[in-house]
């Protein structure tokens, strides 16, 4: 009994921290950013540091351009995703070629970027990848021009816990 009562409280603890770091890409100021709450730390999918999301190596040590693909998702059909499987994201208050996610808002939802070349669109990826150069200097993937994100809630190839959050957040749907 006790240990069920002990993985509850650290189940609630966790879920508030979850909760706690969302909000930092909210709109809770004044100025409509999206970048207006403090994220608590977070890391990036691969385990590494949230604001420096990039591309897997290529084997020889060397950073590689990132391949998108298309991915089959029991609950919202074919998304994009990299190739080790983390879903990706568009936010809302972005523009065609301008990220507006920076700060406390990339630590919760890290960009997906690349240290050089171009990206790759793999099988089924029909739409136009590109790359924009971020206000701190990043290079970030884009598809049809806006770009791409991660979520530092989805620990696990596969999740799509940021889908619709906030009505912000969207996963790239294909077909």
């Amino acid at each position: 009994m006790r240990k069920q009562s002990l993985l509850l409280i650290a189940t609630l603890l966790l879920s508030a921290a979850f909760a706690i770091g969302a909000i930092a890409c909210g709109d809770d100021d004044d100025d409509g950013d999206g970048n207006g709450a403090v994220a608590t730390a977070t890391t990036a999918p691969d385990g590494g540091d949230a604001t420096a999301t990039t591309a897997p190596d290529d084997g020889n040590g060397e950073p590689s351009a990132a391949t998108v693909i298309a991915t089959d998702n029991a609950d919202l059909g074919t998304i994009l995703t990299t190739t080790d499987g983390y879903t990706l994201y568009t936010f809302n208050n972005d523009s065609e070629g301008v990220s507006t996610c920076a700060d406390a808002c990339a630590q919760t939802w890290p960009p997906l970027l690349i240290p050089s070349g171009e990206p790759t669109a793999g099988e089924g990826v029909s739409g136009e990848l590109a790359t924009i150069t971020r206000d701190d200097g990043g290079t970030q993937v884009t598809y049809d021009g806006l770009p791409l994100y991660y979520y530092s809630a989805d620990p696990a190839p596969g999740d799509a816990n940021g889908q619709a959050f906030g009505d912000l957040w969207f996963v790239v749907e294909l077909g």
